[in-house]
């Protein structure tokens, strides 16, 4: 007990001094400094990130003439003590931790530039291969800023196998000069398209002789930093600068202390983790470039119309995540808007990091297609065998017609008839063997040497019936394919027998046209 009484007043006192000093923010872009170690230090580290964005930026093809820069998805904070102890208790196990309303860190380091780069592309430029973007960001980690003058490709340590490998070859395309120039266009070529463009494009060479002479400079070994150039900065006059209250670095110094793992409520991060709708469009509005409180407001909606549109924002602030663009996919997919979904499958597989990850994402989008191959087959199998069921029920009715109507004659015919003796009465169906049909004559649909004859009956209804042969009368045939014009008056007598595959109601035994 006596020990964590100790330990709790330590905690206390290290705060309390911390609190006591003097904190002033320093702040550019979307880079800040928050520092109780004096202005210089803090203005020495603002302008080497600042360098760091600025040279990243021209890489990646942003134009400073036309105030284009990088931005970022998240801030990010530097936090600078002016002892080692304080140091020491608000160490962190990560180059960066995650607070409410940015990302945090203590201890600049080779680790510490080489993550914020990644942040920077990541918040910036299309997807290129894995590789590449960790040699790019591997390349800052040992960039030297004095003021203006930004030296670029020092060895770094720490690094091994593969991954030093890449970060030799990717050295000689940023440091040499007959390379350099067109460098921007190659990284520029590499968001979005294949390697084999991307060297073409910008060294007019087939990919596997550029990567012959890469290779080629990896194994010289020799590897010498240049300078770039810079942004015209002066540190002591450009960057924003104020005082902070004590309850703000109360607040700053409780997020680092959680490490990560508990937000301020009033942040957009503390927000997210609220949980509810309004907190979800409140996140999105405390940080309105980032895109998961949109994706988590698409996950509690039901209408799949309804839930793309969230899930068409989340994609437009961060194209590179895959989740995103997978179920904007299957969104869309279960809207029945297909061709949008193909582009929502193609941007997934953009976005997608390594080869294995693209596979995968073929792999859904063919099984995803396949269904729904699948449905539109099984709604067109319904809707023909909805059509023969209808043509059966009106069949069935047409012949319980004739049926009554032979019913009725023979009545009628055995009331009024005198018979000889001996002599056996002839019923209607003896006498009129077929179906009889009275009206006019629209239409002659012709199919190869089939003709099917579409009549218009006085009660409105239309009876289609079949011809296998063009009957010719004084030399010429009868019919001729197409719409009658005008309608001809037409008594016909069919056999009744229906034909599924012609959709007809019977094969015309005589007719007469009038």
């Amino acid at each position: 007990m006596i020990e964590a009484m100790l330990r709790a007043a330590i905690f206390v006192a290290l705060a309390a001094s911390a609190c006591a000093a003097d904190w002033t923010e320093y702040r550019v872009g979307p880079l800040r400094v928050i520092s109780n170690a004096g202005d210089t230090d803090a203005r020495v580290r603002l302008t080497e990130m600042e360098q760091i964005r600025y040279v990243l930026g021209g890489m990646l093809g942003k134009d400073p003439l036309r105030h284009e820069e990088l931005d970022l998805i998240w801030p990010i904070t530097l936090v600078l003590f002016d002892n080692e102890r304080d140091r020491a208790a608000y160490a962190l196990p990560t180059p960066f931790i995650e607070g409410g309303s940015a990302n945090l860190s203590t201890t600049p380091s080779p680790e510490w530039r080489s993550d914020m780069v990644r942040q920077l592309i990541e918040a910036n430029a299309g997807r290129m291969p894995l590789e590449i973007e960790t040699a790019l960001a591997d390349l800052f980690a040992s960039v030297e800023v004095k003021t203006t003058r930004v030296a670029l490709g020092a060895a770094v340590t720490g690094l091994s196998g593969a991954r030093l490998r890449e970060w030799a070859r990717l050295h000689m395309l940023a440091t040499q000069s007959e390379y350099a120039g067109r460098f921007r266009v190659y990284l520029k070529n590499l968001q979005g398209a294949d390697v084999s463009l991307a060297a073409f494009n910008s060294y007019n060479v087939q990919a596997p002789e550029l990567e012959r002479r890469m290779n080629a400079y990896a194994d010289k070994g020799v590897f010498q930093a240049v300078e770039v150039f810079g942004e015209a900065i002066t540190p002591s006059k450009e960057f924003y600068e104020r005082r902070l209250p004590a309850d703000e670095v109360d607040a700053l110094l409780g997020e680092l202390k959680a490490g990560g793992k508990t937000f301020p409520p009033e942040s957009a991060r503390g927000l997210l983790a609220a949980g509810t709708s309004d907190s979800y469009y409140a996140a999105a509005a405390a940080n309105p470039k980032w895109g998961e409180p949109h994706a988590r407001l698409a996950a509690q909606m039901q209408d799949p119309k309804s839930k793309a549109v969230p899930l068409e924002k989340a994609v437009q602030l961060e194209p590179r995540q895959v989740e995103y663009w997978e179920a904007l996919a299957r969104t869309q997919v279960a809207a029945n808007l297909y061709i949008e979904a193909a582009k929502s499958w193609l941007g997934a597989e953009r976005a997608a990091a390594t080869e294995p990850e693209r596979a995968r994402i073929r792999r859904a989008r063919a099984e995803i297609e396949q269904q729904r191959v699948d449905a539109e087959l099984a709604l067109a199998r319904a809707a023909r065998d909805e059509a023969e069921r209808e043509l059966r029920r009106v069949i069935a009715e047409s012949d319980a017609r004739v049926r009554a109507a032979e019913r009725a004659a023979n009545t009628e015919n055995r009331a009024q008839a005198t018979f000889t003796e001996g002599q056996a009465a002839v019923t209607f169906k003896e006498a009129y063997t077929g179906v009889r049909v009275t009206g006019r004559l629209s239409e002659v649909e012709c199919v190869d040497d089939i003709f099917k004859l579409v009549v218009e009956t006085t009660s409105g209804a239309v009876t289609t019936v079949l011809v296998l042969a063009n009957p010719v009368q004084d030399g010429k045939t009868v019919f001729t394919c197409g719409p009658v014009s005008p309608p001809r008056r037409i008594e016909v007598v069919h056999n009744g027998k229906a034909d599924i595959r012609w959709y007809t109601v019977g094969e015309v035994e005589t007719f007469e046209l009038k």
